[in-house]
Formats: structure tokens, C-alpha cells, sequence
């Protein structure tokens, strides 16, 4: 008898038709790459707003620099420019990676292990981050309401990934079985 987890239920699959539990694993992924994605946009339009709008430490900071070497103002700008441009675009690739290969998956079938390894790896990431926010809310350093936005916001990203990774591998378990 053969269990799977389908939004967060326990299914017999025995007593399912396993043609559709593989399509609804399936439909899954597709709904869930989507979601990565809508993730990854979300990710750079609030780094964008923390930064020039939000948390002004790191643009204060870079402002010391320039006033010791003024000589290099354009400089500083262009590097702070381009390392924020690069950790936007790392992030949005990676998600818009996963959230592509999910879907392909389940649209066509297996795809490689990569952007699962992937997204174990932002599963990590992400809480992480949940930890230390709330070690930063703790000790009382940030406002109490945003950061609080923004862990309910990470939690619900981790469990979107985390649902992936468990609907391609019952996805994959299934089409195994249906091969043999």
C-alpha cells in the first residue's frame, strides 16, 4: 500500500486511480513553479524598496566611503549599483530556474535534480532569514510590525518549496511505478 501527500493530506493511492494522482502531482508543480517565480519578482522589488526607501544603514554607509575618497564617487556608485543589480539578478535567475524547471516537469515530465537541489537550498536560506529576524525582533534592534510581515512572508515561501520538492518526488515515485 503506497502513501503519498497531496496539499497536505495522506492518500492511499492503492485505492486511487494513480493515473490521477500523477496528474494532479503534476498540476501541482505547474501551480507551485508559478508561484517560485511570483517569489523571485517579489524578492527584487523589496530589495529595491528596502534599499532606497526602507533601511537607510547600507546607503549611509556608502556614503562614508564617498566622502573619504571623493575622487571615486562615480565609482562607488557604479560598484554599489552593479552588486545590488547582481544579487537581484542571482536571485531572480534562481527562482525563475526552479519555478520554469517545475513546471516543464509537470508539464512533460522528470526533469534533472538540480533545481530541487536548488530549492532545498533556498528552503535553507529562507529560514535562516526567519531566524534571524526574529533574533533581531528579540533583541529589539527593528520595528516589531515589518519585520513580523516579513517572516510570515518567508514561512510561506519555505512551505511553497517545500510542497515542491515533496510533489516532484511523489510525482516521480508514481511514474516510476506506472513504468513497471
Amino acid at each position: 500500500m503506497r502513501r503519498y501527500f497531496l496539499l497536505g493530506k495522506l492518500y492511499n493511492v492503492d485505492k486511487m486511480n494513480r493515473q490521477q494522482a500523477l496528474r494532479r502531482y503534476q498540476n501541482e508543480l505547474v501551480i507551485i513553479g508559478g508561484g517560485v517565480i511570483a517569489f523571485g519578482l517579489w524578492f527584487a522589488l523589496q530589495t529595491i524598496l528596502i534599499m532606497f526607501f526602507g533601511d537607510k544603514q547600507i546607503l549611509q554607509e556608502v556614503e562614508k566611503i564617498i566622502l573619504r575618497f571623493p575622487e571615486y564617487r562615480w565609482l562607488f556608485y557604479v560598484l554599489f549599483l552593479v552588486a545590488l543589480l547582481l544579487i537581484i539578478g542571482l536571485s531572480i535567475s534562481i527562482r525563475l530556474f526552479i519555478g520554469y524547471k517545475a513546471r516543464k516537469e509537470g508539464l512533460h515530465g522528470v526533469q534533472s535534480n538540480l533545481y530541487l537541489v536548488l530549492t532545498a537550498i533556498l528552503v535553507v536560506i529562507n529560514l535562516t532569514s526567519i531566524f534571524l529576524i526574529m533574533y533581531r525582533v528579540m533583541d529589539g534592534d527593528k520595528d516589531y510590525l515589518n519585520e513580523m510581515v516579513q517572516v510570515i512572508i518567508d514561512i510561506t515561501n519555505v512551505v511553497t518549496l517545500i510542497q515542491l520538492i515533496i510533489a516532484a518526488k511523489n510525482s516521480r515515485q508514481i511514474q516510476k511505478e506506472l513504468e513497471q
